[in-house]
């Protein structure tokens, strides 16, 4: 019976583990901070129960009337293609922009040489009249839909910043670690004494 219990809560704490997703609470007066921090990959809950995940270069505050363009591009004109990478261009070092204005918005900006090309629904077009306050796009946690909005500060419920792969990698781990030395001394107080004849005629 004791072995059976054992065996039923390792399973248990293997099945915790693989469900972590280690991650740091922000308070909310830090909530700007954070979201106009684009290199972080974020977990936004919202007062209605949505959740968004967010990740870098998908979330910024605009604090005042600005012009840039923001969002994950590939670039080409110099050496290999890079792709997929976090970029800002502030309108004014843009020589020329091409957008095809059908159903997908790609766009296209040539600045310094070098062609940036976003993807429709990869990049916030920030202008002058562009509403302050904070801008996220995300991926909806429960059903996979996109989120794409201007949420008041208040709308916001929890915000935390999720740990890079690197860091989940650890932290999972050290919780291997801790599960097999926990397995050990279950094992160890589950298991009967054993004990050795000697044979005291000899």
């Amino acid at each position: 019976m004791k072995k059976c219990f054992a065996f039923f809560l390792i399973i248990c704490l293997l099945i915790n583990i693989c469900g972590c997703y280690p991650s740091t609470t922000i308070l909310k007066e830090d909530y700007s901070g954070y979201i106009s921090d684009s290199e972080k990959d974020l977990r936004i809950t919202l007062r209605d129960g949505r959740t968004i995940i967010s990740k870098s270069y998908e979330h910024l505050t605009v604090y005042e009337p600005s012009e840039f363009i923001i969002g994950k591009a590939t670039i080409t004109g110099l050496g290999e293609p890079e792709l997929n990478v976090g970029t800002i261009l502030l309108k004014s070092q843009i020589d020329s922009t091409n957008m095809n204005n059908g159903l997908n918005t790609d766009l296209v900006c040539y600045s310094g040489g070098k062609q940036y090309y976003f993807s429709s629904g990869h990049y916030f077009d920030i202008a002058k009249a562009t509403k302050s306050g904070f801008w996220v796009r995300g991926t909806l946690e429960d059903s996979n839909g996109i989120f794409y909005g201007n949420p008041e500060p208040d709308e916001i419920s929890d915000l935390n910043v999720i740990e890079s792969k690197a860091v989940n990698t650890i932290f999972i781990i050290t919780e291997i670690v801790l599960v097999g030395l926990l397995i050990a001394l279950i094992v160890k107080l589950t298991t009967p004494p054993q004990f050795r004849e000697i044979n005291l005629m000899q």
